[in-house]
């Protein structure tokens, strides 16, 4: 537990006489908590504050600042880390979970991956630590290969997302939309990568999830050789 670490947040009367103590947590502006447990305690007891809507925390375990909306804490901020992933080159799949949930509506993902051989990369969402393989993924995206072919390919009913085909190289973003809610997930990516491994590619992409299924992680998927990288998921907050 660090030197700003509280295990309370005092309500004061009038005419208390305030300890050195209680006026060095009073300087750190913010409360500090060594974990949520000892954040969820100091609040509502025998002399504490009463926790309402507008109190913010920062917790030292996850060196992150979280704020109460009236019925939850949530992270502070407009762009959240909830989630990472990084592939050590041994494995086709990266898997992701527990990064959606109530906390946030819609999520940025960020992607930064090789694979070993070219390949068509995809993701595939996944609930309770296992992938859905369900033929509900619809996808489309636009290419431009540079100095060659561009075109526009359509994946209807698919087992997972596609992103790049025939590509060693994929990195870009993808805006994701209601993951989490029982309700259709959609998406819209940019990316850019390697036609055949050699040739510079770059496409826009955008589908959805034909169901109303609620998802708490997801898997990043190479068909062929060995993935490297690293993944990130953000939440993003309605303000």
């Amino acid at each position: 537990m660090g030197a700003n670490a509280q295990t309370s947040v005092p309500a004061f009367v009038t005419g208390q006489v305030l300890t050195a103590q209680q006026q060095t947590e009073i300087n750190t502006g913010i409360p500090v908590f060594a974990t949520t447990v000892t954040r969820d305690a100091a609040f509502g007891g025998t002399g504490e504050k009463t926790l309402a809507q507008g109190q913010y925390a920062y917790i030292e375990a996850t060196s992150t600042l979280q704020v109460y909306t009236g019925s939850a804490w949530v992270n502070a901020g407009s762009l959240v880390l909830t989630g990472s992933g990084t592939a050590a080159g041994t494995a086709t799949t990266l898997s992701i979970d527990n990064c959606f949930s109530t906390n946030y509506a819609n999520y940025m993902i960020w992607v930064d991956m090789t694979s070993a051989a070219s390949a068509n990369h995809t993701i595939r969402m996944r609930v309770g630590g296992s992938d859905n393989t369900t033929a509900s993924y619809l996808s489309e995206y636009t290419y431009w290969i540079y100095g060659g072919a561009t075109g526009r390919i359509g994946a209807f009913s698919n087992t997972s997302f596609t992103l790049l085909g025939s590509t060693t190289r994929s990195y870009g973003a993808i805006n994701i939309i209601n993951p989490f809610a029982t309700a259709i997930t959609t998406w819209r990516g940019l990316f850019n990568g390697l036609d055949v491994g050699t040739t510079p590619l770059a496409t826009t992409n955008s589908g959805y999830f034909n169901a109303t299924t609620s998802f708490d992680g997801l898997s990043y998927i190479s068909s062929s050789g060995n993935l490297t990288g690293t993944i990130r998921v953000y939440g993003l907050a309605n303000s």
